[in-house]
């Protein structure tokens, strides 16, 4: 709430004398109380915190759409590991299900984060789950 003291009264009256006759398209006169100001303080505050909570709003969405990415381009590794190294494992079930079951492991939501190669093609992958396995 803003104080009466910090507002000085004679303000508007002020700015509409100094504009009067040099502004023809000055088309409104001020307020001349502080309920107007106050008012119009508390919209300034509502719009912008409206405007943080669609920044908010952006970067969950952003997250999400990451998070979703993620889910998927697993879903795309796991198909290219068996159509491409199935039969690197044929006599060897076992180490294709460790292998299989890494990539489900480490393609998680921060997979980008804790990956730690420059590239995050299929082949890099499957090559690197391949030699820690």
């Amino acid at each position: 709430m803003v104080c009466k003291k910090d507002i000085d009264d004679r303000l508007p009256a002020k700015l509409i004398r100094a504009y009067n006759n040099k502004c023809k398209h000055f088309l409104f006169e001020l307020p001349e109380t502080n309920e107007f100001w106050g008012r119009a303080l508390e919209e300034i505050c509502k719009k912008s915190s409206d405007t943080l909570n669609n920044c908010k709003i952006a970067i969950e969405n952003k997250n999400n759409i990451e998070k979703s990415y993620i889910k998927s381009y697993k879903k795309y590794m796991l198909a290219y590991f068996d159509r491409n190294y199935r039969k690197d494992f044929k006599d060897n079930e076992d180490k294709l299900k460790k292998c299989t079951d890494k990539i489900d492991w480490i393609m998680n939501e921060d997979f980008f984060a804790d990956w730690k190669r420059d590239d995050i093609y299929p082949e890099t992958i499957c090559e690197e789950i391949m030699n820690t396995t």
